[in-house]
């Protein structure tokens, strides 16, 4: 019989559970605007089509609809920089179907399970058009990341007009085809190779400015964003203010080596690139400060030093990853979406790390602990988040909200690995709304494997607070006047 949060419950529990001091959750502290399903993903061109999960249970569109993503990236990251989306040159053929290839003779081009010896991309992989049916069939916002970089790759097989081209006449397709495109991100983590001496600042920069003019002449619609990733921002957005609609951080966990060093950080979870990229934007001038967004189009509790202790997709991570898409959202005004990296990374082929942490499915197309911690909080993120201090002892708190229909999520993580009894006042907002409890949790270990979204009773509001007993290393989510939610 499942847990039931009533104060009768709770207090034969006192006694054992550490009690922490009171949050205060006040609805009148309205904070940044959230779009519809804001925690989205970020596609593998190469191993994202049905056809190639023979076992699944389900299919990708029906994972996703129970994630409620509300965005897709697409066609990757690293991987995207040496995609195209039809073979240059041959533009006139894009009606009779596209011909994908890859720009160099770098990976994936010898990966034989999504190439052909002449670099062609294998109609085995998710192509243009097979990404943008999956998005209307689930009426979510695309986000399109064109290769930027192919020209400066080892081997190169095009030059630098052709891959600017090759955006463009992608851009002219997809106008005539009403794909509504809004986002276009030019280059993936262009940071690394300009740390690594291979393009210079200054060469990115004129070549956002051209890349973006050249897209906006195809089409005054789209809005284009510099896909930096980690460093430069503020001297990349001095320059290409005038042209960028968005600017791209990614973020990943290098900090913890354990569980137990993100269960022992006492402070609010580190958003280093993030931060950065907010004090770049807030030294322009207006308009520019305010009108440019941001778009975390890869994000994770993956750590590409590999420094945490195991690679297991367990429920301690996955509330890492949560932690990370709760703060991002509820700290900076500017935010658009966020994807997570990633459905199966292709590294290695088709399945290539399984159920390794990085994946927010598994081979049958199950959701793991990781993607479960996406849908969580997708499931009650309203119109806006609140203002409210994350941080109490080991339990981290968000709160999403709704004006006009005065409904309310109140997440709870607790990182603990005893279980908490926690008391919440309610400021400016009738407690006697009807409520629910749904739970995210393992088995009480942050190294379960095993995760679940669980209905869990209710609360018992008295004088507009309430005492809830958490679980250990769980998310629990209290809901007011809101619609049932059920897995799907």
């Amino acid at each position: 019989m499942p847990f039931r949060n009533t104060l009768i419950a709770v207090g034969l529990l006192v006694a054992c559970n550490s009690l922490t001091a009171q949050i205060s959750i006040d609805v009148e502290q309205l904070g940044p605007r959230l779009n519809k399903g804001p925690v989205g993903l970020c596609l593998s061109f190469p191993t994202d089509e049905d056809s190639q999960y023979p076992e699944r249970v389900q299919t990708h569109a029906q994972a996703f609809r129970t994630m409620q993503v509300g965005t897709l990236r697409w066609p990757m990251g690293t991987l995207a920089d040496n995609y195209l989306w039809h073979k240059p040159g041959e533009y006139e053929t894009v009606d009779k179907g596209l011909k994908p290839c890859v720009a160099s003779g770098r990976a994936p081009a010898r990966w034989k399970f999504c190439t052909n010896p002449d670099g062609s991309i294998k109609p085995s992989a998710m192509d243009f058009d097979e990404f943008i049916a999956l998005c209307r069939k689930l009426n979510v916002e695309p986000v399109v990341m064109v290769n930027a970089l192919g020209h400066i790759h080892r081997d190169a097989k095009f030059s630098y007009e052709q891959i600017k081209a090759s955006a463009v006449e992608m851009v002219k397709y997809a106008k005539r085809k009403n794909f509504q495109i809004k986002y276009w991100e030019i280059g993936n983590e262009v940071s690394i190779p300009i740390k690594d001496g291979k393009m210079t600042v200054e060469e990115y920069v004129d070549l956002f400015n051209d890349f973006s003019v050249a897209m906006k002449q195809a089409d005054p619609t789209v809005k284009t964003g510099l896909g930096l990733g980690f460093q430069y921002f503020k001297p990349v957005l001095d320059g290409t203010m005038e042209h960028a609609d968005f600017i791209v951080p990614h973020i990943y966990v290098s900090e913890y080596g354990s569980y137990a060093a993100y269960e022992n950080d006492a402070s609010k979870i580190g958003l280093n690139s993030v931060e950065a990229t907010q004090e770049a934007l807030s030294s322009l001038p207006e308009p520019y400060r305010s009108d440019i967004k941001v778009l975390v189009t890869e994000f994770s509790s993956y750590s590409p030093q590999r420094r945490w202790d195991n690679v297991n997709n367990d429920i301690g991570k996955s509330l890492v990853t949560f932690d990370l898409a709760a703060s991002m959202l509820s700290r900076f005004g500017n935010m658009e979406y966020l994807h997570f990296w990633v459905t199966h990374s292709p590294w290695g082929g088709v399945g290539g790390l399984s159920d390794d942490y990085a994946n927010s499915l598994d081979e049958s197309l199950n959701i793991l602990p990781q993607g479960k911690a996406l849908q969580i909080f997708n499931m009650f993120a309203l119109e806006r988040m609140l203002v409210v201090n994350p941080v109490e002892g080991k339990v981290r708190v968000f709160t999403s909200f709704s004006p006009e229909d005065k409904a309310l999520s109140i997440y709870l993580l607790n990182k603990g690995t005893t279980p908490v009894t926690q008391k919440v006042q309610l400021k400016n907002y009738d407690g006697n709304a009807r409520n629910k409890v749904w739970v995210f949790r393992g088995e009480g270990s942050p190294s379960s494997t095993k995760a679940s979204i669980v209905e869990d009773g209710q609360v018992v509001v008295a004088d507009n607070a309430f005492e809830i007993n958490l679980a250990p290393v769980s998310i629990a989510v209290v809901t007011f006047r809101h619609p049932n939610k059920k897995e799907d």
